[in-house]
């Protein structure tokens, strides 16, 4: 599987402090998109040793083709500032959907991006 969140090479943004919203879209090894309906997913943000940072287990699925997975941080996060890595599970499978660099940038206290 893979994933994309648009012209970027898996490297995913989000901002302390504020509220982020990515859609990654999941597609096979063909390019086809992956129907995830009804199916449980999980995105685990984690450091270099593999410490949980922040996971998220109410991922909304949607898209013509049920393929994207949108992944919603709230300003009560608490997103540690630095760069760090994020993987997207399909728990009802046990399929992991989608690895890559995840940066938390600092943002003022209850601002949007």
């Amino acid at each position: 599987y893979f994933a994309t969140a648009g012209p970027t090479d898996r490297r995913l943004v989000l901002a302390q402090n504020a509220s982020t919203t990515i859609v990654l879209a999941v597609f096979d090894a063909n390019s086809q998109p992956v129907s995830l309906q009804g199916k449980s997913l999980r995105f685990v943000a984690h450091d270099d040793e593999g410490d949980v940072l922040w996971q998220l287990d109410d991922c909304t699925v949607g898209g013509d083709d049920q393929n994207e997975v949108t992944i919603t941080s709230d300003p009560a996060t608490n997103l540690v500032v630095g760069n760090h890595h994020y993987r997207l599970w399909n728990l009802t499978d046990d399929d992991l959907l989608a690895a890559g660099k995840l940066s938390v940038r600092l943002a003022p206290q209850g601002s949007d991006q």
